[in-house]
């Protein structure tokens, strides 16, 4: 058996990053939104835009999970565990990087459509994201291998 140390604190930050600016974001335009504060002043989507725009984005989220399935399952599949970290940080960095995108995007929607769904779309970025503190359980599971040691 051997143990493999995992250094943490970049992933780390980039979480707490990525959950800040989120939030951020999320406050910035809930209080805009609370105010009436339109994006373009004067522009208002309609139902017609705001209902494809809300399917489709439930049709990339989708997509992109599936394809973030099969990226991890590659990394996975690594044999080396350092080379398998390395890609699993380039990994985890894109990951979060789509959760920023995923809040800015809606948060630019529920400004230009003035529509609360968007709004609840950001709050839920902010809470699936939650999940994915690396934590020594979280990088056990994703890693595939128990002989890890956070430091």
């Amino acid at each position: 058996m051997e143990l493999y140390l995992v250094p943490v604190k970049k992933i780390r930050n980039i979480f707490f990053l990525v959950l800040v600016a989120n939030i951020i974001l999320t406050a910035i335009t809930f209080i805009l939104f609370k105010n009436k504060v339109p994006l373009i002043p004067g522009y208002q989507a309609g139902k017609n835009l705001t209902n494809p725009l809300l399917i489709f984005i439930v049709l990339v989220a989708v997509i992109h999970a599936l394809q973030q399935r099969k990226h991890l399952m590659r990394v996975c599949s690594i044999p080396d565990f350092e080379l398998r970290r390395v890609q699993y940080e380039k990994f985890y960095r894109k990951r979060m990087i789509w959760y920023v995108f995923s809040v800015i995007t809606s948060c630019l929607l529920c400004l230009l459509s003035q529509r609360d769904i968007f709004l609840y779309y950001c709050g839920a970025d902010v809470l699936l994201s939650l999940p994915f503190y690396p934590s020594a359980f979280l990088l056990k599971r994703e890693l595939r291998t128990n002989d890890i040691i956070l430091y």
